[in-house]
């Protein structure tokens, strides 16, 4: 219901929830241009609106909030389950981590007298597949860009900078997460090398109550369907409205676990089967 929500037009996702609920600022408005150069206030113009109008839209009403959603991973699939219960919304926590060592010939430095950052990199990225399993069963630690400088074949890494992603949908379990990582990095430094760790962006986990699992969990039991709950590591337009109101998520099955390309694939059924849980909680809603 809410647009852009993939980022596709300004490579800002959640971009219309995040409008709704007043979290773009002008600063990240003066800045928005799409792939060919146009401006927000351009884009809207088209549209036949305008930026004044876009600031001047007033929240509605609203108590609750419940969204459907394809899973975009494997676990539905792999339980042969139609529908799922999500149990919270991640929150995503960007550090980036740079390790400095020195540069130096790839001949003429012996193995002993080196300080090869990537060498340390590389051991920490490594590593940082064990820290998520010790804080949380829903923690996840990714680093999917490295940016290794002189970058030459021949030359020993000076530095290498990366992004650590470090996700989970209970703060407190998150934020121990950041720091066990940011302990990995400095006690891998330590021996020959030097490292800094700073914050990059920090979003709230948001959390499914009780009560609306359980109203969820009676519905799928009602309809013969196992209940199963799973996060979502991904974020939504759920997590910008739960911010202030009450949310609940429903999944439904991803084959492949594909997303984001065009082999993505949800079957005609668990759609429809998606839809008749998603009705039958917000009746339940409506008649509270």
């Amino acid at each position: 219901m809410f647009s852009d929500e993939e980022g596709a037009r300004f490579s800002s996702g959640v971009f219309g929830s995040r409008s709704y609920m007043g979290l773009v600022d002008d600063e990240l408005i003066g800045s928005l241009r799409d792939s060919n150069g146009l401006s927000l206030e351009e884009v809207l113009e088209q549209y036949g609106s305008s930026l004044s109008d876009y600031k001047q839209v007033q929240k509605r009403d609203w108590t609750f909030f419940a969204e459907a959603h394809i899973e975009q991973g494997k676990l539905l699939e792999k339980n042969n389950l139609p529908v799922g219960i999500v149990n919270g919304i991640a929150g995503q926590a960007w550090l980036e981590v740079e390790f400095k060592g020195l540069a130096g010939h790839a001949g003429n430095t012996p193995m002993n007298d080196r300080q090869d950052a990537l060498v340390a990199a590389g051991r920490f990225v490594s590593e940082l597949e064990c820290l998520p399993k010790i804080v949380s069963n829903t923690a996840v630690a990714t680093v999917g860009k490295l940016s290794v400088y002189p970058n030459g074949a021949n030359v020993i890494p000076e530095s290498v900078k990366m992004i650590v992603d470090i996700r989970d949908i209970h703060e407190r379990t998150r934020d121990t997460l950041l720091e066990l990582v940011t302990e990995r990095a400095e006690s891998i430094a330590k021996e020959r090398i030097g490292v800094t760790v700073s914050g990059t962006s920090r979003v709230k986990p948001v959390p499914v109550e009780d009560v609306y699992k359980q109203e969820i969990h009676d519905i799928l039991n009602d309809l013969n369907i196992e209940a199963m709950e799973l996060p979502s590591g991904a974020g939504h337009d759920s997590m910008n409205i739960g911010l202030e109101l009450p949310v609940a998520m429903i999944f439904a099955r991803s084959k492949d676990g594909i997303s984001h390309n065009p082999k993505e694939w949800t079957s005609l059924n668990d759609c429809v089967m998606t839809v008749h849980v998603l009705k039958k909680f917000i009746e339940i809603q409506m008649n509270k």
